[in-house]
């Protein structure tokens, strides 16, 4: 439901085009006129668009279950958890599974209160980042371990890998090939930690001038929240 495009909203098309390509059917939802709609159109995926009110809509999660039932869907994927709110009613009395990937650090914010767990109940299956992102998360959240499978995230070591490096791309930056690059990918976000990057960076250069090191941002500025004041 997102209208940023970073990771998660990535990973939602990169997940629709595997599905698709061994053999599957599969069906995105996503908010209007976004990125993740362009992708997803670019690629010719199906998918349909709605602007969904945030966490709890009983009208959205009444028009969620007409579209599962509509087009006889077997599994439901989630990129973001706080998407529980809407789809997890929408389940309810369907025998439907529902897969969730927690993508995020909860900094150990307890989540067993009922009502969480009336909505985490629901899950078939989380999928977490590491064994030790495992056991964070289920100290937080209401999910018995039984239900929990670690996948890390992973790349095409045939597109991505020390034999492809490119020193053009490293001029477009501005860098020469005897420069140190740091590179950091994301949403522009605070939560990202780029500000405290560039601090850093900027009193590194005053301690070493002589040292040739140059920063590049790559990533667009979040759009839920104050991310464009933040860029």
């Amino acid at each position: 439901m997102s209208k940023s495009w970073g990771g998660l909203e990535m990973a939602s098309a990169q997940w629709a085009t595997l599905f698709l390509k061994h053999g599957h059917s599969a069906f995105s939802i996503c908010a209007p006129g976004t990125p993740l709609e362009n992708r997803l159109k670019e690629r010719q995926l199906p998918c349909a668009t709605r602007s969904f009110n945030k966490y709890f809509s009983p009208i959205d999660t009444f028009w969620l279950r007409q579209y599962i039932i509509k087009n006889k869907i077997e599994a439901v994927f989630l990129q973001n958890l706080r998407d529980l709110w809407l789809v997890s009613p929408a389940l309810w009395g369907l025998d439907v599974q529902l897969v969730g990937f927690a993508q995020m650090w909860l900094s150990n914010i307890s989540k067993k209160d009922p009502l969480h767990k009336l909505m985490h109940h629901r899950l078939t299956t989380l999928v977490t980042l590491t064994q030790t992102h495992s056991e964070q998360i289920l100290k937080c959240l209401p999910v018995p371990e039984k239900k929990t499978i670690v996948l890390p995230n992973s790349i095409d070591t045939s597109l991505f890998g020390p034999e492809h490096r490119n020193e053009n791309l490293r001029n477009e930056f501005g860098a020469q090939t005897s420069d140190f690059l740091i590179g950091i990918v994301g949403r522009l976000d605070r939560q990202k930690g780029q500000k405290e990057v560039l601090e850093s960076f900027i009193e590194f250069k005053k301690r070493h001038p002589e040292k040739k090191i140059k920063l590049v941002f790559v990533g667009e500025a979040t759009r839920e929240s104050d991310g464009v004041a933040y860029e």
